[in-house]
């Protein structure tokens, strides 16, 4: 069934709220048990009407795309779909899409930040959250078992942070910011974890870091 409280609170959080209070996020805020669940940013109902967060957004609606894969709850649904100035607005080009990003279409599940949370989402498997940090406000990080690492800033300014974390020590790609090879390596940006299991980053406002094994 479609958990359609969870959209129209992640809008509130992420506009007008903390995003600490995402900690017990699902079933802790009453919703529907997670295996029963298909979960969403927006829909193509809901991001016409105010309901939810939608591509005019920005980065509110960025990451709260990359936070639901990394999340253990639900079954995440992406909407990929097209501008529009009213609700009742059609698809562009009569409804015939010629390459990627253009004519309107916004192809929101082919955004690299968006497209590669879905690998990170896989490798996290069913592993609890672990190592959960926040600031109170709006920079939280967390881990999946000793599969994948999140931490998020939602603040205007940039975070810097040794990261205690359960990845095995080693070197990463952090797919916020780069694309993992067939051969395991990464084009972007990586960050070495240590034998402590500590890394250390600089968040810019407004994004995100996600590493996984």
């Amino acid at each position: 069934m479609q958990e359609f409280r969870y959209a129209r609170d992640l809008k509130r959080v992420f506009q007008n709220e903390n995003l600490a209070y995402l900690k017990n996020f699902g079933e802790g805020w009453g919703y529907l048990p997670s295996g029963r669940s298909a979960v969403f940013v927006d829909n193509h109902d809901t991001e016409r009407v105010g309901d939810t967060l939608n591509y005019k957004n920005g980065a509110d609606y960025t990451l709260a795309n990359v936070f639901m894969p990394a999340w253990p709850y639900g079954s995440p649904d992406v909407n990929s779909g097209y501008e529009w100035t009213n609700k009742d607005a059609g698809p562009p080009n009569g409804g015939t899409v010629t390459s990627c990003w253009t004519d309107g279409w916004k192809w929101q599940h082919a955004w690299p930040q968006i497209e590669n949370m879905t690998a990170f989402r896989n490798a996290a498997g069913d592993t609890p959250v672990t190592a959960w940090w926040d600031t109170g406000a709006d920079q939280i990080a967390f881990g999946r078992g000793d599969r994948a690492y999140l931490a998020i800033n939602h603040e205007s300014t940039a975070l810097t942070r040794t990261f205690q974390i359960a990845l095995p020590a080693g070197t990463y790609c952090d797919v916020q910011h780069g694309e993992r090879t067939t051969a395991g390596g990464c084009i972007g940006t990586t960050y070495t974890v240590d034998a402590a299991g500590r890394f250390t980053a600089t968040i810019p406002g407004q994004d995100a870091i996600a590493l996984y094994r």
